[in-house]
């Protein structure tokens, strides 16, 4: 059995690693955020539209 991080390492370094670009140099922010007052009354069954059988 093939240890696991080995095959990470190769797939990183033969498909991340050659199409990754430099980190700016320019100012930028981690997120944007917004202030709400009260969290929607929304259920998580609503949100799901499909069902696994």
């Amino acid at each position: 059995m093939e240890d696991i991080r080995e095959s990470r390492i190769q797939a990183f370094e033969t498909y991340d690693k050659p199409i990754m670009k430099p980190i700016p140099n320019d100012n930028f922010t981690l997120c944007d955020c917004k202030r709400i007052s009260s969290v929607p009354e929304i259920a998580i069954s609503d949100m799901i539209t499909t069902t696994i059988p």
